[in-house]
Formats: C-alpha cells, sequence, structure tokens
C-alpha cells in the first residue's frame, strides 16, 4: 500500500487474476475494518480499480464496504496516468494535449 496525502494505492502481484482480485478484496477489507473501527469515512466512489496484466481477461470484481469498485483501464495517480499494460501512451498522450 502506498499513500500520499489523501491518495492511496494498494498493489498486489499474483499470476493468476482470481487470486489478484481475492487478495486486493481482503486488503479492501481490513482498511474498511480499520477505517470504520477509527471512524473515518472512505468514499467508495470515488475509487478505481485497475487490474495491470497483459492478458485481455476481466478479473472479478472488487468490492469496498459493499460498494463495487469500478474497473478501469487505465488511472491518473500523482499526475501520472497508469493504463493496464503499463505502457506510458495514455500519459504521454496527456502531456502531449
Amino acid at each position: 500500500m502506498v499513500t500520499y496525502a489523501v491518495y492511496t494505492a494498494i498493489f498486489c502481484a499474483r499470476n493468476e487474476s482470481e487470486k489478484i482480485s481475492r487478495l486486493q478484496q481482503i486488503n479492501l477489507d481490513s482498511i474498511d475494518n480499520w477505517a470504520t473501527k477509527c471512524r473515518i469515512k472512505i468514499n467508495p466512489n470515488k475509487s478505481v480499480y485497475v487490474p495491470f496484466m497483459l492478458k485481455r481477461i476481466n478479473p472479478p470484481p472488487v468490492y469496498f464496504h459493499s460498494i463495487q469498485i469500478p474497473s478501469s483501464s487505465d488511472v491518473k495517480y500523482l499526475g501520472i496516468t497508469l493504463d493496464k499494460r503499463l505502457t506510458w501512451s495514455p500519459h504521454c498522450r496527456d502531456l502531449l494535449t
């Protein structure tokens, strides 16, 4: 897990998409339990799930506080656009526009 100010990213690496989704779900459940104990409200509607993989399969969905986190092909994190294949193409395109 990486945190900077109000931004948090959870990373995990596995060979199979089902294992990645299961591990991410465990991480999200742990964060949800911690936030509930500490009375911290996290808005799941501002979250996105980007499975970084070369395979063209859709991994199982993940949930935070019983709300499905939408899957996306890219995400902007700390000013850098990361796509699911980590090609830098979307980031370079954003810089040129």
